[in-house]
């Protein structure tokens, strides 16, 4: 008897061990946490576990075979007490049962064995001192023990020692601590402790007391060598604790991140085997609300690669586009060409597996279900995978999922689950042989579901949902010309005409890999117009006409077609009301009148404005027919567009009466051509002739009229130049709590900041990457301003907003962003002169700042001169800094009325530009700013600095403030990083260097570095340097060659390239900064409020500028 309950134990620990809490006799079956008066049937096709889910109380079902293969009876099952709740904390009662295979994955179990059979040499261990004489005593003892009985009564008959054995305690290092450096010892005690967590509970209890049982084995998870074993055997013996934990402790809230990290990398892995013990892992981990949540708050590590392994399963390409090929239908399934795979080669078991942590974090969906579906398709693709699914134990995991996000996001998801056809693939389910009865009754629970809200659904809620759901197809409304005869009003009226403002959201984007949604959209905006002429002027306001407009020149011929017959429909109405009563007053104007053409931009607001609009869009209108047959085929053009064409050619000829010539400023984040976003600047630019181009979603100078790149960049070196850079994101953080928040989110203290002064920092996640790079001010004693990258403005917004969710103080903290302000730079060896001419004089006639004193980092309030030579309404925040590596100054014109902004920033660059002159000032655009900032040594975000890329990689260690020893982001990762190994730190795997390639050709960014015929690291950044006439580069190579004059090899366009490693930055910098003065209260040396950076080559860098702008 004794031996088959050991044996029972064994199977049981070999799965979910920490479930094991207790058990429950039943008629039909042992249960693990079943209440006596229930009763449940297993289908004699499955096998391992069964996690039953009734009235809200997950189970474990042990079926029958498995009783037989323990030779235990029914009748010889002791009864036991109640059951605490299961990991599983929430469920919908209607779901029953979800089979669970847990057998423990083929690698991990096969090194587990290896390591314990590897023969240590204890004894020179000792004499090492590795280890005491009482750690080997204790290990020896454990190991030694011939049942598990007996190593249970070893462990806790002395389970305070075998508790300092593994997590220490004051004055007793563990021996992880101690055999650090030993990794063969440091793999065994990882092993061991698996082995007797799982086998004595009560240790893993006694472990978990320790106030922070985690932290000698966070270290562990960082490796320089991919095939160390120590990472992996760290974060399964990390996942055991933390689930056996089940707690909302702030030790555990603080491991999950990183080890979530560090299991979502095993998950991204090419290997198979590595990405089932990923998931594996992560569903241990999901045991309650807060785990859950934290697995989703770093969704774009966690859930994305389970996402990929979902499409590929699929049939989906990964340089495909997910999206377009779920709705669209085009995708297929491939097979890997061996049994037991799904589409893509995914093996069917690390579908389960996927799928199983998917049904987990949907019972967030109250929280989570709009957001997976919104950014993850979530909906459209579990629909596609159920026509696929070959086994029922994985269909039934998709319906469970579905059906818990469908039921907690009706009004969103549901309509979703329509157009993506979910009731038509579960009618194809009914009608197939299943025999599973829990199956089937998800499957009625989700049918009635979806049945009960489209009985009462129109053909008009059908398209409403469509479009809400931000993906057309087609449809049939689309080509239904009754749908638009009796819904057009409908839809422009409805809800003060949200579904248009949806539609011209949705035209915004490029949909590069799937163009049939701009047809679509560009269809139905023509049946609009037709329908409902008299409210064209309403999707004029949303910018519609001029999308369709641009659109008549996209490369996909669908997209020119539907473009050109919805514009056909506004020139028609805009001849018939506008201009026949113009014409026949005799208002005519010639053929020189048309040139005009050029230089009318049309407005989207007011009557005037749609005349102007409608103006240009007819005198255009000429040249179209006579291009017509360069854009289509002559069979393309319909008798009835032809003859619009002509018509409207003939009629722009000799009868458009065009607005007065103007052009229309836009404000703030006024759109502009392509879904760009304006700066408050992009008047000024337009009128120098400046060459526009795509950065972060703006639209902005690349380079002006008369001017290159490397002219622009040689000018900033010896006089100064002019940056708009509004695009970056203004900030305000205040409140008493504003400080702790900001030492919480960055490794810089901020309490002993002196007033209106700045510094570099970095926003991080837990894991200690770098979020974004930010320049924050001191303004006030708890105000402080801060500029962030453009680039990540959405993310930095997210992670800003769950940050201060989170944050204990969050009510004392306030938090805006400076919308649409201007932000300008002022860079340059003249730029203090020309400032000094700009500054509009005190009430006593005086300067307002004192440039002499005004030290790099530093800043001043200070009204400037406006073009007509008066004061600026408002005060402009003035910095000393810049992205050059020159002395320079940047103006945030973001403190003054909103109306007034954009008119402020221009009229006081003009001022700056008349003042000194074209000899002295001009205007520059981002391709200078790149070639400059790189001279310099600056980092720029999404190249030389990412999520994965701590700040001690970086270079960037004097951003964590010397008086600092933990408390924020990261720490646990970050601070063991800035000792060597040496000196009994963990050190870093690679560092940023800078390179200069001999050879005629640049390295870009991505480029390879190989020594001796391995890669050793990747250029980040590479140009042609217009000041030295060398191409030059930034680069991660690995720790060692690092060392300046190390020569590397690059290959560009197929030749290899000499490489040599050279201290940054290029160029010397020429930054006005104040002696360094130490300061007492926390031991750090400032210099003007920054701490000196590190050191490279044993030279101080100068690279203590303004990074990742």
């Amino acid at each position: 008897m004794q031996r088959d309950l050991i044996a029972l134990t064994v199977i049981h620990v070999v799965g979910f061990w920490f479930q094991l809490v207790a058990a429950r006799r039943a008629d039909d079956g042992w249960f693990l946490g079943a209440p006596n008066d229930e009763r449940v049937s297993l289908g004699s096709s499955y096998s391992g576990y069964e996690l039953m889910r009734h009235t809200g109380r997950p189970r474990i079902f042990v079926p029958s075979h498995v009783w037989r293969s323990c030779s235990i009876s029914q009748e010889s099952l002791p009864p036991c007490s109640t059951v605490p709740s299961p990991p599983y904390q929430r469920s919908p009662p209607s779901s029953k049962a979800v089979v669970m295979s847990l057998e423990p994955p083929t690698y991990l179990a096969s090194l587990q064995s290896n390591i314990r059979q590897r023969p240590i040499p204890w004894d020179g261990a000792v004499r090492a001192g590795t280890l005491s004489e009482e750690q080997y005593n204790k290990i020896r003892d454990v190991d030694k023990a011939k049942t598990l009985e007996e190593r249970r009564k070893l462990v806790e008959d002395d389970i305070d020692s075998y508790r300092l054995l593994f997590v220490g305690g004051p004055g007793r290092p563990s021996i992880l601590e101690t055999a650090a450096k030993h990794a063969n010892v440091v793999q065994f005690i990882l092993v061991l402790l698996t082995d007797l967590v799982k086998a004595v509970p009560s240790l893993a209890n006694a472990l978990l007391d320790n106030p922070d049982p985690y932290q000698h084995f966070l270290p562990l998870l960082r490796s320089t060598a991919p095939e160390d074993p120590v990472p992996l055997l760290a974060a399964h013996a990390l996942t055991d604790l933390v689930s056996l934990a089940r707690d909302e402790s702030t030790a555990t809230r603080q491991a999950l991140p990183v080890i979530l990290s560090y299991l979502a990398g095993l998950a991204k892995s090419s290997d198979a085997g590595l990405q089932d013990i990923s998931v594996q892992e992560c569903s241990s981990l999901l045991y309650g609300h807060v785990s859950r949540q934290q697995f989703w708050k770093q969704r774009s590590e966690t859930v994305a690669p389970l996402i990929a392994i979902l499409q590929a399963a699929a049939g989906i390409d990964a340089n495909e586009n997910a999206s377009a090929n779920l709705w669209s239908g085009t995708s297929t399934v491939r097979t890997a060409g061996f049994d037991g795979s799904f589409g893509g080669g995914v093996g069917l078991q690390l579908l389960y597996h996927v799928l199983l942590v998917m049904w987990q974090l949907s019972f967030e969906a109250d929280d989570i279900g709009d957001e997976l579906n919104d950014e993850y398709d979530i909906v459209p693709l579990y629909t596609h995978l159920l026509r696929l699914s070959p086994k029922e134990k994985t269909t039934r995991l998709m319906l469970s999922t579905l059906y818990n996000l469908l039921q907690k996001n009706q009004k969103t998801l549901l309509p979703t689950a329509v157009l993506a056809r979910l009731p038509a693939i579960l009618d194809n389910l009914s009608s197939r042989h299943l025999t599973d009865p829990d199956l089937l009754e998800e499957l009625e629970s989700l049918k009635a579901l979806l049945d009960e809200y489209t009985k009462t659904k129109t053909t008009l809620d059908e398209y409403v949902a469509e479009v809400q759901s931000g993906h057309l197809r087609w449809s049939p409304p689309h080509r239904n010309q009754t749908f638009w005869m009796e819904n057009a009003r409908k839809i422009l009226e409805s809800e003060n005409g949200e579904i248009p403002r949806r539609l011209a959201d949705i035209m915004q984007k490029p949909w590069d890999n799937d163009k049939q949604v701009l047809a679509i959209a560009c269809n139905d905006i023509g049946c609009l117009v037709k329908e409902v002429p008299e409210k064209r002027h309403q999707l004029e306001k949303l910018g519609l006409k001029r999308r369709v407009m641009e659109l008549m020149q996209s490369d996909d011929e669908n997209v020119r077609w539907e473009s050109l017959r919805a514009l056909g429909g506004w020139l028609k109405y805009s001849f018939e009301q506008r201009f026949s009563s113009r014409t026949s007053t005799g208002r005519h104007h010639n053929d020189m009148e048309m040139k005009k053409k050029k230089d009318y931009i049309g407005s989207d607001t007011g009557p005037d404005a749609t005349m102007q609009g409608t103006g240009f869009s007819i005198s255009y209108m000429h040249t179209i027919y006579t291009g017509m047959s360069y854009i289509y085929s002559p069979l393309k053009m319909q008798a009835g567009m032809k003859s619009l064409l002509q018509t409207a050619a003939c009629r722009a000829r000799a009868s458009v009466v065009p607005a007065r010539c103007r052009i229309v400023t836009t404000r703030g984040f006024a759109s502009s051509g392509g879904g760009q976003i304006k700066t408050p600047l992009y008047d000024f630019h337009v009128s120098r002739g400046a060459t526009m181009v795509e950065y972060a979603g703006y639209s902005l100078p690349a380079v002006y009229k008369g001017s290159t790149l490397s002219q622009s960049h040689l000018f900033t070196r010896n006089e100064a130049s002019l940056f708009d850079v509004s695009h970056m994101v203004q900030h305000i953080i205040s409140g008493p709590q504003a400080v702790n928040f900001l030492e919480m989110v960055t490794p810089s203290t901020w309490g002993a900041m002196p007033l209106m002064k700045g510094k570099l920092t970095t926003l991080l996640w837990r894991n200690g990457g770098i979020v974004d790079d930010a320049v924050i001010t001191r303004l006030t004693d708890d105000k402080f301003y801060a500029v962030t990258n453009g680039g990540c403005r959405e993310k930095d917004m997210k992670y800003l907003k769950a940050e201060l969710e989170a944050f204990p103080g969050r009510k004392s903290v306030d938090w805006r962003v400076l919308q649409g302000k201007a932000l300008v730079a002022l860079q340059g060896p003249g730029a203090e002169k020309i400032l000094g001419d700009a500054l509009y004089p005190d009430e006593e006639g005086k300067a307002p700042i004192d440039l002499e004193s005004f030290y790099f980092c530093g800043a001043a309030w200070a009204r400037l001169k406006l073009a007509d030579g008066s004061a600026s309404p408002y005060k402009i925040l003035i910095t000393r800094g810049g992205y050059t590596g020159e002395d320079g100054f940047e103006l945030s014109f973001g403190f003054g009325d909103d109306s007034s902004s954009s008119n402020v920033a221009a009229s006081v660059v003009e001022a700056m530009l008349q003042k000194a002159g074209p000899e002295r000032l001009q205007p520059a655009g981002l391709g200078a700013r790149d070639s400059l900032r790189l001279e310099a040594g600056m980092c720029l975000y999404g190249q030389d600095l990412d999520d994965t890329t701590t700040p001690v990689e970086a270079g960037l260690r004097f951003v964590v403030s010397r008086g600092r020893a933990g408390g924020f982001h990261g720490a646990e990762v970050i601070m063991p990083s800035l000792k060597p190994p040496s000196k009994g730190g963990a050190g870093v795997s690679r560092r940023r260097v800078g390179l200069i390639i001999q050879g005629a050709a640049p390295a870009r960014a991505g480029t390879k570095l190989w020594s001796q015929g391995r890669q050793v690291g990747t250029v980040t950044s590479g140009m042609p340097s217009p000041s030295l006439q060398k191409n030059i580069a930034m680069a991660y190579v690995e720790n060692g060659f690092h060392k300046i004059d190390t020569e590397l090899e690059a290959i560009v366009r197929g030749k290899k390239l000499v490489a040599d490693v050279v201290e940054m930055p290029f160029v010397t910098t020429h930054h006005y900064k104040a002696p360094k003065v130490p300061r007492e209260n926390d031991g750090e040396s400032f210099e003007d409020g920054r701490e000196v950076g590190g050191h490279q080559g044993g030279k101080e860098r100068r690279q203590l500028q303004i990074l990742g702008r």
